[in-house]
């Protein structure tokens, strides 16, 4: 699925795994990512399976390359971005998982009528319980 230019590729569905996770590959070209957000419903546990993403987690600036992970435990703010030269892969475990889950299908769906802009992206993903923080 194609979520706002980046690829989704889900592994384990909430229906698969009664509602307790989703687990799913993101395929994330160079220069995209996530801006900084929290959640306050989910755990998540990112793997970088290849490429090299920057980021800030809880305040605190990362670099996490292939091979590392990390554990973003719910209410903590991070967002990411690929700096790096190629496409990033990351494997994302998110549990309880339904919030995510029907928020990407949201997402695909509005992406597939027209191309929604960022205000209108962060208004849908609002609606999942992920708050954007602002620029500083």
């Amino acid at each position: 699925m194609d979520v706002l230019g980046t690829q989704i590729e889900v592994h384990v569905s909430c229906e698969k795994s009664g509602g307790s996770l989703f687990a799913f590959e993101q395929r994330v070209p160079v220069g995209q990512g996530v801006p900084p957000h929290t959640h306050d419903a989910e755990d998540e546990v990112v793997l970088v399976m290849s490429g090299r993403v920057s980021g800030v987690i809880d305040g605190e600036a990362v670099s996490v390359g292939p091979g590392e992970s990390r554990v973003l435990r719910r209410g903590v703010s991070h967002g990411f971005t690929n700096d790096g030269p190629e496409e990033a892969r990351i494997f994302t475990v998110v549990s309880p998982g339904e919030n995510f889950e029907r928020m990407f299908a949201h997402l695909e769906g509005t992406t597939k009528r027209t191309t929604p802009s960022l205000e209108d992206a962060v208004e849908v993903m609002a609606r999942y319980g992920m708050v954007f923080q602002s620029p500083e």
